[in-house]
């Protein structure tokens, strides 16, 4: 039985170990990193030729500064620093995409009974993560969450209002301080 499948076997035992130690080279794995709404966000990529591969790294970071542009609360001037900003209970007329990705926010709210908070801006701020990078070992002080807890107890619906308007417009109002875009969970 060895005479006749011996060699097919050494033949199968060679080929199996040479595929694994040469490899070719687009089959190592590339990481790049860039910095997006204070997150370090990387993405990595194996088994594409280095032309294919840059191309759809770079397609993936531009698609995330463009959200970025739209749903960042540091970055002056985006949507979401323009809702934080304003005098809380104003309306503020937002784009339709971020209208869409605060809708989805505001459902995973319900759906985990509150659990997920897209309104949780401010808290972020108190535990140092507010300016993209955190504050190393910044504790808040606990009447600094008891304060906190308590203005967002005082409100009895959820601080955080998305409306279209009749002219077609969408709109987001949020109640103040306790309530602060922070969409960087899942924007």
């Amino acid at each position: 039985t060895f005479k006749k499948w011996g060699p097919f076997l050494v033949l199968l035992a060679f080929f199996s170990f040479w595929l694994v130690w040469k490899k070719p080279a687009h089959q190592e794995v590339h990481s790049t990193t860039h910095l997006a709404m204070g997150t370090l966000v990387t993405v990595s990529t194996w088994g594409v030729e280095t032309s294919v591969e840059e191309k759809a790294v770079t397609q993936v970071f531009a698609r995330i500064d463009q959200v970025e542009e739209l749903a960042s609360r540091q970055k002056t001037g985006t949507p979401v620093y323009q809702v934080n900003h304003a005098t809380p209970g104003t309306p503020v007329v937002v784009p339709e995409e971020l209208a869409t990705i605060l809708a989805a926010g505001l459902e995973m709210h319900t759906v985990s009974n509150g659990a997920f908070d897209p309104g949780l801006g401010f808290l972020s701020d108190l535990w140092g993560f507010g300016h993209g990078v955190p504050d190393v070992g910044k504790i808040p002080a606990a009447t600094e969450l008891a304060a906190w807890l308590h203005e967002r107890k005082k409100n009895t619906d959820y601080g955080i209002k998305l409306v279209k308007e009749p002219g077609g417009a969408m709109t987001v109002q949020v109640d103040g301080t306790p309530f602060t875009l922070d969409l960087g969970a899942f924007a």
